[in-house]
């Protein structure tokens, strides 16, 4: 492979342009393959030194770490590419989404989903956060402890402490205890 890039530099063979000078010069990102006749070209895609803090950079470290397409990633999880441009760049992913994104691209929910850095100052907050390691919305969580979603969004907001059995709710609050 020739690792030479090709300059695009604006057409200046048309009559009455020969005054235009050129802006700037662009490099293009892809490399020419010569064969014979033909020209194949090839882009490349870099990988991110680090995986960022945001959910975007980091789905997109995941994806480009696991040599997935944005169409390929798109096509696994029954979405549009524009779903996953838009998940990459803006920052918004839901619950469920983020789930799947996970499992395709084998990293847990919780770095994906920057859930880290989430604080752990209240109860509230570290029943939430537990929540969103494992990846459950406030619904699937109220069906485990058989509360309604309005008890477990109190609970996570503080306004109300709750009330269910210590024993469980160190059980479920255990995934944050940092492992040997």
């Amino acid at each position: 492979m020739n690792g030479t890039a090709k300059w695009h530099l604006p057409d200046r063979s048309m009559p009455g342009r020969e005054d235009i000078r050129p802006r700037t010069y662009r490099r293009d990102n892809r490399a020419d393959n010569h064969l014979g006749n033909h020209t194949i070209q090839h882009t490349f895609t870099f990988l991110p030194v680090s995986p960022g803090k945001t959910i975007g950079s980091r789905l997109r470290y995941a994806r480009i770490k696991s040599g997935l397409t944005m169409a390929q990633l798109a096509d696994l999880a029954g979405v549009t590419v524009q779903t996953i441009q838009n998940a990459e760049l803006r920052n918004k992913v839901s619950l469920p989404a983020l789930r799947k994104y996970s499992k395709i691209l084998n990293v847990p929910i919780h770095f994906l989903g920057c859930f880290e850095e989430l604080p752990e100052r209240s109860i509230g907050e570290k029943l939430r956060k537990a929540r969103l390691y494992r990846g459950l919305t406030k619904k699937e969580l109220a069906m485990i402890f058989k509360v309604n979603a309005k008890t477990i969004w109190n609970w996570e907001t503080d306004t109300s402490t709750p009330s269910i059995s210590t024993e469980a709710l160190n059980k479920f609050l255990e995934i944050l205890l940092p492992r040997p």
